[in-house]
């Protein structure tokens, strides 16, 4: 699969007419480092689970669990054996083990599919693992080539309201012909065709759900990382790799750089080893992928929106998720221990397979963990301009 991690724009014109928004610096990031122990507030492996590899370990459902309540919501969920519109596939992983997986007929587990806006929560990893690096903050103002000129007020924007959707960049989320999400990903430049864009209101003001943020922040980690090729490596070597994702697909612009805001497909499985390694706290077999401050900040209630953190939606306290079009979701709920991962095509309806999984598996919450801890609200100094190592 990983031949096929670069696509030119037009490859995915298609993709672009469906994009649409999932229903309802100052912070330092410490490293990762590795370590024995699990961090703190989030579940851990359980001894007799070792973290996937190629294989997974399989387990059963937890007791009191009922599982034909479970495969009867699967089934109308999946709907006829040559249904267009569907839920394609569902893995719920508890304990570290996978306890359920189902596939359409028409489906399986070997098949990439779509993430579209569920790569948004893999692009907040990249700039959480940046921070950790100390080559971004989450209070830093970026640099950008297309905010240069004195006074220009889009130099006050942050990375926070950027992952918090409140950069003030003006944006619509529609997909006719002309439309600004279209420009975005027939450019040859993503994110400089995104950070073009005017204000149209204050930075941290207003929450405005868009794709072409996400563009930008993909576009901000290739030029701290020299290219849009380092960037692509450096996600597998620090994040996919790491935790043995390797069906991923990495859709990208006409530089060849990652779009970020959708383009991160891959298994089902796959998209729930992601969520294993945020419901253990960013900790993976003895090594800390993601910074534990990271995943806590992700949590956090933007001001602006109270169901949006950095690049996650917030359910609730207890519940979190990587949302995209179409019903692909995985669904982090750490005082349950559990993941649930799932895709669907156009017309398939996941909330609702989601809400009954939920709903039969609330007997098996163990003692609350603790919250996240609020924001930090400081600011860091402006960096020098440097080199667009994008725009080569």
């Amino acid at each position: 699969m990983r031949g096929l991690k670069t696509r030119l724009a037009m490859t995915v014109l298609a993709v672009a007419l469906a994009l649409t928004t999932p229903a309802a610096g100052g912070t330092s990031v410490a490293a990762a480092p590795a370590e024995d122990e699990p961090p703190s507030g989030y579940p851990a492996q359980p001894g007799d689970a070792p973290f996937p590899t190629v294989e997974w370990a399989t387990g059963d459902l937890p007791d009191g669990v009922d599982r034909g309540i479970i495969d009867q919501a699967v089934d109308v969920a999946f709907g006829a054996p040559d249904a267009t519109g569907r839920v394609q596939s569902i893995v719920i992983v508890h304990g570290g083990r996978i306890v359920y997986e189902r596939y359409h007929p028409l489906d399986g587990p070997d098949k990439v599919y779509d993430s579209w806006s569920v790569a948004k929560s893999f692009t907040s990893a990249l700039i959480g693992l940046l921070a950790a690096d100390g080559k971004l903050a989450l209070d830093d103002r970026p640099v950008q080539p297309e905010w240069q000129a004195a006074g220009d007020p889009r130099q006050a924007i942050t990375l926070r309201n950027l992952l918090q959707m409140s950069s003030g960049l003006g944006w619509e989320e529609t997909y006719s012909t002309g439309s600004l999400v279209l420009q975005a990903i027939t450019a040859p430049n993503a994110a400089s065709s995104v950070a073009q864009q005017p204000l149209e209101s204050a930075p941290g003001t207003m929450f405005e759900y868009s794709t072409g943020t996400t563009m930008l922040l993909a576009g901000i980690a290739a030029d701290e990382l020299g290219g849009c090729q380092q960037a692509k490596d450096y996600l597998n070597a620090r994040l996919l790799d790491p935790i043995g994702i390797t069906s991923d697909t990495l859709l990208s612009d006409g530089g060849g750089c990652w779009f970020g805001g959708f383009g991160a497909n891959m298994t089902t499985r796959d998209f729930a080893r992601f969520g294993l390694l945020y419901l253990r706290g960013g900790f993976w077999d003895g090594e800390q992928i993601v910074p534990v401050d990271w995943i806590d900040e992700s949590r956090v209630p933007a001001s602006t929106m109270p169901n949006y953190g950095l690049q996650w939606w917030i359910q609730s306290p207890e519940v979190f998720s990587a949302q995209g079009l179409f019903g692909q979701q995985i669904v982090v709920v750490p005082n349950r221990d559990l993941v649930i991962a799932t895709n669907s095509t156009a017309g398939g309806d996941s909330r609702t397979l989601v809400d009954a999984l939920l709903a039969e598996t609330d007997t098996v919450a163990p003692p609350p963990l603790p919250p996240p801890p609020g924001p930090v609200d400081t600011v860091a100094p402006r960096r020098q301009p440097r080199a667009c190592g994008r725009c080569s």
